[in-house]
């Protein structure tokens, strides 16, 4: 209860927040695939993200993904708003697979 309050929602929708947040951040890099990502962020598959995602960003992922780079065209700036490698982001997805299957344990 005391995280309710002092953050004003759940431990679980601040959790979710946080990896939809994530995988917004990785999208835009094209390094990795939608069920990459979704592993990546820790949601269980790329269903799980893509619903999570379309209830609380109002869109599914490859839509939100199509407007940011239609902005980024219009903008005139690059297309990778933030570079990550797919050796970065295959590492992360490695080191989150690991960390659930030890949970699991």
């Amino acid at each position: 209860m005391l995280f309710k309050q002092s953050f004003g929602e759940t431990t679980h929708m601040y959790l979710i927040k946080r990896r939809i947040e994530r995988a917004k951040n990785i999208m835009p890099s094209q390094q990795l695939n939608f069920a990459e990502i979704a592993l990546a962020c820790g949601f269980s598959d790329q269903s799980h993200m893509t619903r999570l995602f379309t209830r609380l960003v109002g869109e599914p992922p490859n839509n939100w993904l199509e407007w940011q780079m239609a902005q980024s065209d219009n903008a005139g700036t690059a297309h990778h708003i933030f570079d990550v490698s797919r050796q970065d982001a295959l590492a992360c997805l490695s080191s989150s697979s690991s960390a659930r299957r030890t949970q699991a344990s």
